[in-house]
Formats: structure tokens, C-alpha cells, sequence
């Protein structure tokens, strides 16, 4: 297990990343693939003909190659685990707009502030952790507490 120190200097190495977006955002579009697919809302008959929803999706083997290898932040096995019981794949699909164009748009910003979201999920602000006193210690600090107030009362003046 890390300590809280190198989890406090893993945190502000993804701060650093987080804070660099365009170079992120540029990183993260290298494994977006896209679906398009005819939409099923509201909007006529263009909307039924032609193929203006989209599905953004980035596999998530390559989001782990994204985190260690692109943006060079460490993963343990279990954040790996965690990352791969999101699924193979996520994905976002966005059928807002009548325009394939800006469908696309919206579902790559959508699931680059997924992504995003994960990155801050995997990675959280290290706790410092109290740990409960032991028990050999508890009673000598009452011991030492003892001694001390029979000295406080020695010091006292005879009435």
C-alpha cells in the first residue's frame, strides 16, 4: 500500500495533467472511434433518412494505455480492475442535434468529460488516516497522567 505522501504526489501530477486540457484533449481524441447510426427522436423525415446520431466510444485497454503511457501516471492492479469492470467499452451517444457534425461534437466532449470524471475517480485527494491508539500505549500515557497530578497535588500548600 502507498503512503499518503505518494499518493499526495501521484494526485498533483493529475492535477497537472487536468490543468493542461488542450494537450489532454489531443491525447484523448487518438482513441476515439465513432458510430453513426439513424436517430429514433423528433425531426422529420431528414432526421430518419440519414445517419446523425453518433455513438463516441474509446475501448478501455486504450484508456489504460492513454493513462500509463500518454499521460504517464501510475495504475495499480486494482485501478486497472476497476477501470475494466466499467466494461469493454464506454461510450457515449448523442442525438440532440439534426446534424451528424455537431452530434459528433457534443458525444466527444461528453465522453472526454467522462473520461475526465474516471481519471479524478481513480486517482482521489489522499486522507490521512487515524489510527486508533494501542492499547500498551493508552495505559502508559494514564500511568504518566497519575504520577503527574500526584506530583501537581504534592505542590500544593498545607492549609
Amino acid at each position: 500500500m502507498q503512503d499518503y505522501y505518494e499518493l499526495e504526489q501521484i494526485r498533483e501530477e493529475v492535477e497537472k495533467v487536468l490543468k493542461n486540457n488542450k494537450n489532454l484533449i489531443k491525447k484523448i481524441e487518438k482513441y476515439i472511434e465513432y458510430d453513426f447510426m439513424t436517430a429514433s427522436k423528433h425531426g422529420g423525415q431528414y432526421l430518419h433518412t440519414t445517419k446523425s446520431k453518433v455513438r463516441a466510444k474509446i475501448k478501455t485497454d486504450n484508456l489504460i494505455k492513454l493513462i500509463t503511457e500518454d499521460l504517464n501516471l501510475p495504475l495499480t492492479t486494482n485501478q486497472k480492475l476497476s477501470l475494466k469492470e466499467k466494461g469493454r467499452v464506454i461510450s457515449v451517444i448523442s442525438e440532440d442535434e439534426r446534424s451528424q457534425l455537431k452530434n459528433k461534437q457534443i458525444a466527444k466532449e461528453r465522453l472526454i468529460e467522462k473520461i475526465i470524471q474516471i481519471i479524478n475517480n481513480i486517482y482521489p485527494k489522499p486522507r490521512i488516516i487515524e489510527q486508533k491508539e494501542p492499547l500498551y500505549a493508552k495505559e502508559e500515557r494514564i500511568k504518566e497522567k497519575k504520577i503527574r497530578s500526584q506530583i501537581k497535588k504534592l505542590r500544593k500548600k498545607i492549609k
